[in-house]
């Protein structure tokens, strides 16, 4: 009992310490984060950066206030969502998986994005989770997956049903990075016409669904929706943006090597 308390009692610390310390806290810890932690973490930042990406949408209207800001943040997003990547690939693609917090802090401060006020309850959900179990993690990427390659939406939708839930979680973030880098070719156009606001929008909130996804599957989250609504959902979201699937969709399997 002594122990646990103790325990309780050092994730307490650390927690004010992020509140007092801000970003300064936040690097602290994940200098010296785990794998499954770091992946936490930053599945739930991109799932707050989306929330923060609402404040340029237009009320009662599908644009946006300001298509720029929406720009900029799917830019940082994207490159979030690189070092996410290699965490769950557990693979290098010309970045480290140190994600350069101070940089990050910079960058969403030039693009008018504050996310201080989420940093206490960021750190609360990964820490919580962390002393309920430490044994489970997102144990994904780490073996090479043998079978046949999916190159359609229904063969991905018949592979998801079927999947193990570290899969599961892999698959998703994996979608969250493709989303975020097609939405980067449709926001880095010469020009912002309606449509492409339109667009934008929809990727934020296509974006949005499908973190808060893979973090109920992280935390184990029993309220989450059945897997034929969440399909159902990256169906229609996917038409609604005119993502394509033969260029962005993420692979569940890969050949053996």
């Amino acid at each position: 009992m002594r122990k646990w308390i103790r325990h309780k009692l050092l994730a307490t610390r650390d927690i004010r310490s992020a509140m007092i310390d801000g970003w300064g806290g936040v690097r602290a810890w994940y200098l010296s984060a785990s794998r499954e932690e770091r992946i936490h973490w930053i599945s739930l930042l991109i799932f707050y950066m989306t929330i923060a990406g609402r404040g340029s949408y237009r009320p009662g209207t599908e644009e946006l206030e300001d298509p720029l800001a929406m720009r900029r943040l799917n830019v940082i997003l994207h490159s979030v969502s690189s070092h996410l990547l290699v965490l769950v690939e557990d693979s290098e693609y010309g970045l480290s998986d140190d994600l350069p917090i101070d940089r990050l802090s910079q960058s969403l401060r030039e693009a008018g994005i504050n996310l201080d006020f989420w940093l206490p309850p960021m750190m609360q959900r990964v820490r919580s989770r962390s002393s309920t179990n430490s044994r489970i993690g997102v144990r994904v990427g780490r073996e090479r997956i043998k079978g046949t390659s999916i190159g359609n939406w229904t063969a991905a939708k018949e592979w998801y049903r079927q999947a193990s839930l570290e899969e599961r979680i892999r698959w998703l973030l994996l979608l969250v990075f493709k989303v975020l880098a097609f939405g980067r070719e449709t926001s880095c156009r010469g020009t912002i016409s309606v449509a492409d606001t339109v667009a934008m929008r929809g990727i934020n909130e296509f974006v949005h669904r499908l973190s808060s996804h893979a973090l109920s599957l992280i935390e184990h989250d029993q309220g989450r929706r059945t897997d034929d609504r969440l399909l159902d959902y990256i169906s229609l979201a996917a038409s609604e943006v005119h993502f394509e699937w033969r260029d962005y969709q993420p692979r569940p399997f890969e050949q053996p090597k």
